[in-house]
């Protein structure tokens, strides 16, 4: 009985995440190298760096904090890039168990490691001002993103975030992430930008967060 037990196990290890084929040609080689991923990574870390490092030379932040806000942040790159770019991402079309690591990497290791990092924070020293946007298209956009990421109510980021799991649970727009690559990285930000929205209400260290006790239960 047990020899079957162990058989089934190996068969099981072999399940398909995304219908594709069967990774044979796969490993520690396979990094997915989709240029839009890099670019948004490269920015991210750009950016988060540039704000970082002119809030230390106004010594705006404290020494140890901001020394720890950058550590959170390179755990955060780490994660994301593991997830998004490393063979885990290769081995997700081919094994489920796989997929859900990938998943959990982005909502529960790289989301709330991102908002210890307080990027809204270092944002704001790079970031153009309001007045320096010409354009009123893009300065409607700009003031809209500001307001969005003021979006601290609990009961509606928690919403927010359950409905975004739902929805891509749905049939249809699973099969369309299955089936689509674009989609399927469109789904992965989505999960992310939730998955952010979600923790900083608990977790931000610059802003309003709730309560630790009442945390428990968010």
């Amino acid at each position: 009985m047990t020899k079957y037990v162990w058989f089934l196990l190996l068969f099981s290890s072999f399940a398909w995440s995304h219908g594709g084929e069967r990774g044979d040609s796969l490993g520690v080689h396979s990094w997915n190298f989709e240029w839009h991923i890099w670019a948004g990574l490269g920015a991210l870390a750009t950016l988060y760096f540039a704000g970082w490092t002119k809030a230390r030379k106004r010594k705006l932040s404290r020494g140890q904090s901001s020394r720890l806000n950058l550590f959170f942040f390179a755990a955060a790159m780490a994660a994301l890039t593991a997830s998004l770019v490393s063979p885990i991402d290769a081995y997700s079309d081919v094994l489920g168990w796989v997929h859900m690591v990938q998943h959990t990497l982005l909502l529960m290791a790289a989301a709330p490691l991102l908002v210890l990092a307080a990027p809204g924070f270092y944002a704001t020293f790079v970031l153009p001002k309001t007045k320096t946007l010409k354009f009123g298209v893009f300065k409607k956009i700009y003031r809209w993103a500001l307001k969005a990421s003021r979006f601290s109510r609990p009961v509606m980021i928690w919403l927010l975030y359950a409905l975004t799991l739902w929805v891509w649970h749905l049939p249809k727009f699973y099969e369309a992430a299955l089936a689509n690559p674009l989609v399927h990285d469109f789904q992965h930000l989505g999960f992310f930008a939730a998955s952010f929205l979600f923790w900083r209400v608990a977790l931000d260290p610059y802003g309003q967060r709730i309560h630790p006790a009442v945390g428990v239960l968010y």
